[in-house]
């Protein structure tokens, strides 16, 4: 088990080496469609050099049923592909992406399914027509989420539980490769806990 944070506040080279020294080994900053507090390659390499692994998540406004198309699955894999390439983010690493509401599991194999399908489809298109590295897939969500989409589909290699223990299914989910925790400050940062029980598709620049 390990020990990191969350954050859609941009890491300095100071702040890094203080979350460091407070214990953690673990960032995850966001990717997303507007750009606002995006990972951008001058913070990875801020992040990697201070010791710690990076984590993604891609998340641009996923927070009810309607978001899940397979039209925005293509869009938002795209941008994520691309974003990960800006960064220099390595092959065989994981970009996980957002489901930010208590989605059932009628959702998670209805919609939510149909979503990450396109997902996957678009990841290999990348590959195969713009050389792409082979990024892995992840899933934020709560437990219905995570164990339709990473155990029952195949559709994504990691999953992260969201930290809503009320939601469908989070209170049983236990295959989780990263588990949100409380909100916090650390080093004058805004962050959420997390905890990996391993690896989770993170990586350093």
């Amino acid at each position: 088990m390990a020990a990191g944070v969350d954050t859609s506040a941009p890491i300095t080279t100071s702040e890094a080496t203080c979350i460091k020294n407070a214990g953690k080994t673990f960032v995850i900053r966001y990717y997303r469609g507007n750009g606002t507090t995006q990972l951008t390659q001058a913070e990875a390499e801020a992040i990697s050099k201070a010791g710690l692994k990076i984590g993604v998540v891609f998340e641009d406004n996923p927070t009810s049923t309607s978001y899940f198309t397979a039209a925005q699955g293509t869009a938002d894999g795209r941008a994520a592909v691309f974003d990960a390439m800006d960064v220099g983010q390595p092959a065989d690493s994981a970009i996980y992406f957002s489901v930010d509401y208590d989605a059932t599991a009628m959702d998670a194999s209805g919609p939510i399914k149909t979503y990450f399908e396109a997902v996957k489809s678009e990841f290999e298109y990348m590959i195969a027509n713009f050389g792409a590295p082979p990024y892995l897939i992840g899933v934020y969500g709560d437990g219905a989420v995570c164990s339709e989409i990473k155990d029952s589909s195949g559709l994504a290699q990691y999953s992260w539980l969201g930290a809503a223990t009320s939601y469908y299914g989070s209170s049983v989910y236990t295959n989780w490769n990263l588990k949100q925790g409380a909100a916090t400050t650390i080093c004058n940062v805004g962050v959420d806990l997390d905890d990996s029980s391993g690896a989770f598709g993170g990586f350093t620049v």
